[in-house]
Protein backbone atom coordinates (compact mmCIF):
# COMPACT_ATOMS: atom_id res chain seq x y z
CA UNK A 1 0.00 0.00 0.00
CA UNK A 2 2.83 2.38 0.87
CA UNK A 3 4.49 1.90 -2.53
CA UNK A 4 1.27 2.47 -4.47
CA UNK A 5 0.55 5.61 -2.46
CA UNK A 6 4.05 6.90 -3.16
CA UNK A 7 3.74 6.29 -6.92
CA UNK A 8 0.38 8.08 -7.06
CA UNK A 9 1.71 11.03 -5.04
CA UNK A 10 4.78 11.29 -7.27
CA UNK A 11 3.22 10.74 -10.71
CA UNK A 12 -0.43 11.64 -10.12
CA UNK A 13 -2.18 14.80 -11.22
CA UNK A 14 -4.38 16.91 -8.97
CA UNK A 15 -8.13 16.87 -9.65
CA UNK A 16 -11.14 18.28 -7.84
CA UNK A 17 -14.06 16.12 -6.69
CA UNK A 18 -16.51 16.29 -3.84
CA UNK A 19 -15.39 19.72 -2.75
CA UNK A 20 -11.72 18.84 -2.25
CA UNK A 21 -8.51 18.14 -4.15
CA UNK A 22 -7.32 14.60 -4.87
CA UNK A 23 -4.42 13.01 -6.77
CA UNK A 24 -4.70 10.35 -9.43
CA UNK A 25 -3.01 8.86 -12.46
CA UNK A 26 -5.18 9.46 -15.55
CA UNK A 27 -5.38 7.43 -18.76
CA UNK A 28 -7.76 6.81 -21.66
CA UNK A 29 -9.20 3.29 -21.80
CA UNK A 30 -11.18 1.27 -24.30
CA UNK A 31 -14.80 0.34 -23.76
CA UNK A 32 -13.74 -3.31 -23.29
CA UNK A 33 -11.52 -2.36 -20.36
CA UNK A 34 -14.20 -0.03 -18.93
CA UNK A 35 -16.70 -2.92 -18.95
CA UNK A 36 -14.47 -4.77 -16.47
CA UNK A 37 -15.26 -2.08 -13.91
CA UNK A 38 -18.66 -0.63 -14.92
CA UNK A 39 -21.85 -2.11 -16.33
CA UNK A 40 -22.12 -2.62 -20.08
CA UNK A 41 -25.17 -0.35 -20.25
CA UNK A 42 -23.34 2.50 -18.52
CA UNK A 43 -20.29 2.16 -20.77
CA UNK A 44 -22.33 1.86 -23.97
CA UNK A 45 -24.27 5.02 -23.10
CA UNK A 46 -21.19 7.04 -22.11
CA UNK A 47 -19.47 9.72 -24.15
CA UNK A 48 -15.98 9.05 -25.46
CA UNK A 49 -13.18 9.07 -24.51
CA UNK A 50 -13.49 6.94 -21.40
CA UNK A 51 -11.04 7.74 -18.62
CA UNK A 52 -9.49 5.57 -15.92
CA UNK A 53 -8.14 7.29 -12.82
CA UNK A 54 -6.02 5.30 -10.37
CA UNK A 55 -6.21 6.81 -6.87
CA UNK A 56 -4.97 5.95 -3.39
CA UNK A 57 -6.71 3.32 -1.29
CA UNK A 58 -8.03 6.00 1.10
CA UNK A 59 -9.39 8.36 -1.58
CA UNK A 60 -12.82 9.75 -0.67
CA UNK A 61 -14.23 10.32 -4.17
CA UNK A 62 -17.82 9.07 -4.48
CA UNK A 63 -19.72 7.79 -7.55
CA UNK A 64 -22.04 10.80 -7.28
CA UNK A 65 -19.12 13.27 -7.55
CA UNK A 66 -17.92 14.97 -10.71
CA UNK A 67 -14.18 14.89 -11.47
CA UNK A 68 -12.85 18.27 -12.62
CA UNK A 69 -9.40 17.91 -14.19
CA UNK A 70 -7.43 19.69 -16.92
CA UNK A 71 -10.43 21.74 -18.00
CA UNK A 72 -12.66 18.64 -18.24
CA UNK A 73 -15.70 17.78 -16.17
CA UNK A 74 -15.98 13.99 -15.97
CA UNK A 75 -18.98 11.97 -14.78
CA UNK A 76 -18.05 8.90 -12.76
CA UNK A 77 -19.40 5.57 -14.00
CA UNK A 78 -17.84 3.33 -11.33
CA UNK A 79 -15.31 3.20 -8.52
CA UNK A 80 -13.73 -0.18 -7.84
CA UNK A 81 -11.38 -1.18 -5.03
CA UNK A 82 -8.45 -3.36 -6.05
CA UNK A 83 -7.19 -5.71 -3.35
CA UNK A 84 -4.04 -7.67 -2.64
CA UNK A 85 -4.14 -10.31 0.10
CA UNK A 86 -7.41 -8.88 1.38
CA UNK A 87 -6.20 -5.29 1.78
CA UNK A 88 -7.33 -2.44 -0.48
CA UNK A 89 -4.26 -1.31 -2.43
CA UNK A 90 -5.83 1.28 -4.75
CA UNK A 91 -9.10 2.38 -6.28
CA UNK A 92 -9.97 2.62 -9.96
CA UNK A 93 -12.34 5.34 -11.11
CA UNK A 94 -13.96 4.96 -14.54
CA UNK A 95 -15.39 8.20 -15.90
CA UNK A 96 -16.45 9.92 -19.11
Amino acid sequence: VFRVRRVIERHGETFHAGGSDHKGVFGIISSAVAKRYATSAAVDGANRPLWMVVVRDDDTTQVTDTVVWAGLSLTILAIVERRLRGAVVLKVIVAH
